[in-house]
């Protein structure tokens, strides 16, 4: 009888172990998004999340592997020298970005799904104004991120920014 007890315990405890760990693994394929900084059609803005839009992400190694181009510091600049925001956000798939940097840095990005398929990606801007359309992958009512760096000659500074797509 014990013996028997100890054999259901084991096989409880190992079904649901095997449980929680496929619930972790599921939760690390997705991105889960808290909100987005609202912009209106002229990049004036409505409402800020506080997490989108700024130069000092810390990105776990799946976000670092977006971008083969890596520096191993963060750049220490006046960063009122560098922004980059979406407008409009919502939008309707078709939005530009707002840049503002040095003319010698470079910036790349990638814009990637909720289950982390990048969907649209460059690596080498210089402009400031670049539009973007996202309609031909079929988003509607979902939220997409936008991973980017700007790259200094020894260093990057790091962001993400939500996008919504209605």
């Amino acid at each position: 009888m014990i013996r028997r007890m100890i054999i259901i315990t084991i096989i409880i405890f190992l079904t649901f172990s095997c449980e929680w760990e496929k619930v972790d693994n599921n939760a690390d394929d997705t991105i889960t998004f808290n909100g987005i900084t609202e912009t209106t059609a002229n990049g004036e803005l409505i409402s800020q999340d506080k997490s989108d839009w700024k130069l000092q992400d810390n990105w776990n190694d799946k976000e670092n592997s977006l971008f083969i181009d890596k520096k191993e510091n963060f750049c220490i600049v006046d960063n009122d020298n560098y922004s980059i925001i979406s407008y409009p956000n919502p939008c309707n798939g078709i939005f530009k970005l707002y840049i503002s940097k040095p003319d010698e840095c470079r910036l790349g990005f990638r814009i990637v799904d909720r289950n982390f398929n990048v969907l649209f990606s460059k690596d080498s801007i210089f402009s400031n104004e670049m539009g973007i359309n996202l309609n031909e992958f079929g988003i509607s009512n979902d939220t997409v991120r936008m991973y980017y760096k700007f790259f200094g000659s020894d260093c990057e500074l790091k962001g993400h920014g939500d996008i919504k797509i209605e």
